[in-house]
């Protein structure tokens, strides 16, 4: 099933393709954010509010937009370069700076161990780390395959 959705996909329409991504960027924002919850708290962490599932919800939009705005979508991978990783690495940025406003307004709080804490803020940091490495690995492989082999 896999080898033959693969072979389809040079024949799928652009908007396809696009849609696509935004749906493999999407899985990434959740899993970065969750795997940034789980390496900051140290245990697996799931969420266990509404709050919190809607400023995840909020960051993953507001990523999404940003990468649309810095055109990550209409380049052309041949021609990946280092103004295009930087782009990248802003949208991540743009997307933990949302989760972390998202996170402050709503004030919530997470049972760690089974006391309530605070949302951490470094959360933000290795959320935008974690997701940048996420959106840039697909990129970066096919780049790298390319070019250096």
């Amino acid at each position: 099933m896999v080898t033959e959705f693969l072979k389809r996909l040079p024949e799928l329409s652009r908007t396809r393709k696009r849609a696509i991504l935004v749906g493999y960027d999407i899985v990434a924002m959740a899993a970065a954010l969750w795997a940034a919850f789980s390496t900051r708290l140290g245990v697996m962490f799931m969420p266990d509010s509404r709050e919190l599932v809607f400023a995840a919800l909020v960051s993953f939009g507001v990523g999404i937009v940003a990468l649309f705005r810095l055109h990550i979508y209409h380049i052309v991978l041949r021609y990946f370069d280092l103004r295009t990783v930087s782009r990248i690495l802003g949208a991540a940025a743009i997307a933990a700076v949302a989760w972390v406003v998202a996170a402050f307004f709503i004030r919530d709080t997470i049972m760690v161990n089974g006391m309530p804490t605070m949302v951490p803020r470094s959360v933000a940091l290795i959320y935008c780390g974690f997701l940048f490495l996420l959106l840039f690995q697909p990129a970066g492989l096919y780049w790298f395959r390319h070019h250096l082999c």
